[in-house]
């Protein structure tokens, strides 16, 4: 019998255990990971802290494009926040908040966002739709993550150069006004009971499937 506190994958991978992770066998998945030769049987991977981190974080390149995430009538300031802080990481150009959606300067946003408000541009603008109209006039294509009659899987549709995921309040969703101005919608398949992600999440999903679609050869066709 296995032992119950280790999970074994295929060889060339690693194994794993509670205590840490360690690589072992030989293939082209250990070697690539471990820098060595088939000759070396088994290296603990650690952790990136200080100096190394700060270096790893600073080596990675952002890939070309522009993305903008519109927050459409989001009422929860944890949603909000943490939107920031997704923004951020996934390199999100403007975050632009409509409608009843709370805005910086937000003791709760700041603190879920681990201020990263300081960094992302955004803006708030009453209505919606002078949103979406200023941004298709800009050029970008406007992308519901929404379920409507014509969503299709997130990972199924091709992101151009410039793209704007627009994502709406927490229960009822984009308003008929905002849906009218996108240029299709999306959603993220699921899989259990529940029907939905929280707002920031989803936001996270689609965000960085669409960085990692520019990261590819083809990233704009």
């Amino acid at each position: 019998m296995l032992d119950p506190c280790l999970v074994v994958v295929p060889m060339g991978m690693g194994i794993q255990s509670r205590h840490g992770i360690w690589l072992a066998g030989s293939g082209p998945f250990h070697n690539r990971l471990s820098g060595r030769n088939e000759a070396d049987s088994v290296r603990r991977m650690r952790q990136l802290r200080g100096t190394e981190l700060k270096r790893f974080v600073k080596g990675l390149k952002a890939p070309a494009g522009a993305l903008v995430v519109v927050l459409h009538d989001v009422e929860d300031p944890v949603n909000v926040g943490s939107a920031f802080r997704i923004a951020d990481a996934a390199g999100v150009a403007r975050l632009e908040l409509a409608g009843i959606t709370p805005s910086p300067p937000h003791k709760l946003i700041s603190k879920i966002g681990r201020g990263k408000e300081t960094r992302v541009a955004h803006g708030h603008t009453k209505e919606v739709t002078e949103v979406l109209s200023r941004l298709k006039a800009e050029g970008f294509r406007i992308v519901a993550v929404e379920l409507t009659d014509q969503s299709v899987p997130y990972d199924e549709v091709a992101y151009p150069e410039k793209v704007a995921l627009v994502l709406g309040h927490e229960d009822h969703g984009m308003t008929k006004k905002a849906l009218e101005l996108c240029d299709e919608a999306v959603y993220v398949p699921m899989y259990g009971k529940g029907a939905s992600l929280n707002v920031h999440v989803a936001m996270g999903v689609v965000c960085f499937e669409v960085m990692r679609r520019w990261r590819g050869a083809n990233r704009f066709a």
